[in-house]
């Protein structure tokens, strides 16, 4: 997340208007994806790629002028964290009922 922060700085010390390296920020948390299914599960890697490909998708957008990449980022990262989660919530009620 110190990536995330220090992006921000790099902004403002090269003189660019607030958000303009927002793309970055889907490269940075695909990344952190990455990591956590080489830790955790491999399930993480389709968040990573989903992650990458956004941010693709964002520097497009803002190439052709359109105001939503941030947005597109937002609904992507919200699923990289929701889907997973979902996942392993119903693993864990799966595993209570079975105990019980």
């Amino acid at each position: 997340m110190a990536a995330v922060i220090l992006l921000f700085a790099v902004e403002s010390l090269l003189g660019m208007e607030t958000l303009t390296l927002s793309p970055v920020l889907g490269l940075v948390t695909g990344m952190v994806f990455f990591v956590k299914a080489g830790v955790l599960a491999g399930f993480f890697y389709i968040s990573a790629v989903a992650l990458m490909a956004c941010g693709v998708a964002m520097a497009w957008m803002q190439r052709i002028g359109c105001p939503y990449g941030l947005t597109l980022f937002g609904i992507v990262a919200g699923l990289a964290f929701l889907l997973p989660g979902y996942k392993y919530y119903r693993q864990s009620q799966q595993t209570a009922r079975a105990a019980a």
